[in-house]
């Protein structure tokens, strides 16, 4: 299996999905004589050199598994970081060999804003929030930044149900956000004020450390609700964040 071409890496990648859609790990163990850690390693290298296949880098399972990865990842931006596929790979070769070079973590995440991949960003940005390298990467906070706004720019009056769920999940990527008060909060609850996603306005602005400003913006953003559609607000943000005493504060002033 170590010597495995390339070639038949597809195929092989395939096969491992099935048996471990279908079959009990016991069954799996048994049968393979290896533990199912063991496995699933060596369905990573398979799939790292499958990848590579797709950039063109034909290599064996036993040449990926000795190279040295952190030149393999320089290889790899020198020749393919304008390609969506291998900046993929890059990160999650970063990732799964622990590589901690904040400069190159910067560049690689400059460039899926630059290829305007939001959806991956989520992902690794989450991945990297339970890393001590986050703090280390020089523009962090603006990258965070424009990965919660960019889909909230792109929305098109009125939004779509796609669009609002997009929306949506940039709230949930602001509250995974180690250092959520560098970010300009109050700026993002206002985009969300101009798609007409008032909850989750609300719901940044709650986030924001400057009560003053917090409870200024707050009102803004329901003077022209009345009780009865203040209260519905209120319990869905509720829903997002958990209570909080400004807006019961809102209520009490109608």
């Amino acid at each position: 299996q170590s010597s495995m071409v390339a070639g038949g890496v597809h195929s092989r990648v395939r096969a491992f999905n099935v048996v471990f859609a279908i079959a009990p790990v016991e069954m799996i163990e048994q049968i393979s004589g290896s533990s199912v850690t063991n496995i699933r390693e060596y369905m990573q290298l398979v799939l790292f050199v499958s990848e590579l296949e797709d950039l063109h880098m034909k290599t064996t399972i036993n040449a990926f598994r000795s190279c040295n990865k952190e030149g393999l990842i320089k290889t790899l931006w020198k020749n393919h970081s304008h390609e969506p596929k291998a900046i993929r790979l890059i990160c999650e070769l970063c990732v799964h060999y622990n590589i901690h070079d904040h400069i190159l973590w910067n560049r690689i995440l400059e460039q899926l804003l630059q290829l305007n991949m939001i959806l991956y960003l989520r992902y690794i940005l989450k991945t990297l929030s339970q890393l001590p390298l986050i703090y280390k990467i020089p523009n962090i906070s603006e990258i965070w930044y424009k990965t919660l706004i960019t889909p909230l720019k792109e929305v098109s009056l009125p939004p779509t149900a796609y669009q609002i769920k997009e929306c949506s999940k940039s709230l949930k990527l602001l509250q995974t956000c180690p250092f959520v008060y560098e970010l300009d909060i109050i700026g993002l609850a206002k985009s969300f004020q101009s798609i007409g996603m008032l909850s989750q306005s609300i719901a940044c602005v709650l986030l924001s450390p400057d009560f003053q400003e917090r409870d200024t913006v707050l009102k803004e953003i329901t003077a022209d609700l009345n009780n009865k559609e203040k209260k519905v607000l209120l319990e869905e943000s509720k829903l997002i964040v958990g209570p909080c005493q400004s807006l019961n504060v809102l209520l009490s002033q109608d």
